[in-house]
């Protein structure tokens, strides 16, 4: 999954998240088990990689064996939400100043950041023979700036600032008793892009004061997106089976 950031012609890539898993073959119903190359077979393994703004991260491995994960499983570890990644990030600071025709100069700045929290929780259960999880990709960024001109005469400004704040959801449910059945869900719940504009005139050495403020919200509708057709048909299957029961 790659997020991106486009304004006009050009375009910044935020973060890349991608889930690696393989030698889970106790769940898949595979005597054998997976092989590599080589023939021999995998050890079970899963873990998170990530890119930040084209920065690999160390990846973020959740086991390395059959023993580690069967710990997990019997200690609950990750039953509950956890985090994985945390932090902020600067993406813009600019100042400019541009001269006018009439002589009068504008400063202008521009900042603008971005929080991101990466979580997930899996629960496993062997006596009703199934697992689910989720990984939550959340993410705020908020821009703001300001234009002024400052003059021995008047004194005018112009603020602003935006801010929205959404996340996707991955969900996996498995059943791994009579048969295997497996759905994956990723979708985006509602948000709010909110939009403040303040500004302020005033003339030195009078009364005369003027400020105006607007605030405006505008409403994301959810999404749940298609992954591929064979997943469709997988979670049609493992739903219509419970709603039959």
């Amino acid at each position: 999954v790659d997020v991106f950031v486009h304004n006009n012609d050009s375009s910044l890539r935020l973060l890349s998240f991608g889930m690696f898993a393989g030698g889970l073959d106790m769940f898949g119903g595979s005597a054998d088990g997976e092989g590599t190359d080589d023939g021999e077979p995998e050890d079970a393994n899963a873990g998170i990689e990530i890119t930040l703004m084209d920065t690999q991260l160390r990846p973020y491995v959740f086991f390395t064996s059959k023993s580690e994960l069967m710990s997990h499983v019997w200690s609950g570890t990750a039953s509950e939400r956890t985090t994985a990644l945390q932090g902020s990030a600067l993406l813009q600071d600019h100042q400019q100043r541009v001269p006018l025709q009439n002589g009068f100069g504008v400063e202008m700045l521009l900042t603008g950041s971005i929080s991101y929290d990466f979580a997930g929780q899996v629960q496993i259960s062997l006596w009703n023979q199934n697992a689910h999880s989720l990984v939550e990709i959340g993410a705020g960024m908020v821009i703001q700036g300001q234009a002024r001109v400052d003059t021995s005469f008047v004194q005018t400004m112009i603020e602003f600032n935006t801010g929205v704040q959404t996340r996707l959801d991955f969900v996996s449910d498995m059943e791994f008793g009579s048969g295997i059945a497996m759905c994956m869900q990723m979708s985006q719940p509602n948000y709010e892009t909110v939009e403040n504009v303040r500004k302020l005139e005033r003339i030195p050495g009078s009364h005369y004061v003027l400020k105006k403020y607007k605030k405006k919200t505008i409403p994301g509708p959810g999404k749940t997106y298609v992954i591929n057709k064979k997943n469709t048909l997988l979670c049609n299957q493992m739903f219509s089976d419970k709603n039959k029961h």
